[in-house]
Formats: structure tokens, sequence, C-alpha cells
């Protein structure tokens, strides 16, 4: 529920991410140092902006499956690669042997299907 900006929390939530585990966090008062921490998580995750954000994505609903199937072979390949566990976008591209600016074009059309999110530093986890 706390951390600060040096905190081990953050270092914990990152090795967590590396795993492919889910981090959840719960915004802290912008005027506490103890919240800094896990505000600084929230700038660079997906939030949640109500139930539904969380039931979909949390709780592993059906209609992630659907959008799923309605993907181009390029898209599936990336998804297939970060199902993998797979999160660096250089590593994906390197893997699928196709170009950079490719890739940024296939993964930015996952990220407005939301199916993809962005983890910051070129990391992608999948919604």
């Amino acid at each position: 529920m706390e951390a600060s900006d040096h905190s081990g929390t953050l270092r914990t939530a990152s090795y967590a991410a590396d795993q492919g585990k889910d981090v959840y966090v719960v915004p802290g008062d912008l005027t506490r140092p103890m919240s800094q921490g896990c505000n600084i998580l929230l700038r660079d995750a997906c939030p949640f902006i109500g139930f539904e954000d969380f039931a979909l994505r949390a709780l592993h609903m059906n209609v992630k499956i659907r959008k799923r199937n309605n993907l181009a072979p390029d898209e599936r390949r990336i998804v297939e690669q970060i199902k993998l566990g797979l999160r660096s976008g250089d590593e994906i591209a390197q893997k699928l042997d196709i170009s950079s600016s490719k890739f940024n074009q296939i993964i930015t059309l996952l990220e407005l299907k939301n199916v993809v999110c962005a983890l910051g530093c070129n990391q992608w986890t999948l919604v």
C-alpha cells in the first residue's frame, strides 16, 4: 500500500513483472513521500479505470479470447512470443526476424486493439 521512490517494493515489483506476474498497485496521496513508489508504478502501468477493466484483465474473461481470434498472422506471432514469456520488443523482433519498424507497426495495432499493453522501456505484456 505504501512505497517510497527508492524502496525495495519497486525492485520486488520489477522482479515480479520480469517473471510475467501481475502486479497490482493502489494509488497514493500525491503529497506523501511514502506514496511515490506506488504512483511511479501506476505511471508506467496499464491502470484499471473501473471494475470492468479489472474483470476483463485480471479475471481473464472470455473477451480476451475473442479479441485474439481476430488477429492477423503477424499479430498472432507477436502475441505468441509474449505468451511464451518474451517481453522485450527488440528480442521479439529478433526472434521473429522482422525489422524494428515492422515490429513497431504491429505492436501499435495490437495496442490499439487492446491486446497488448506497454510496460515501458520497450517491454510488453498481454492485456
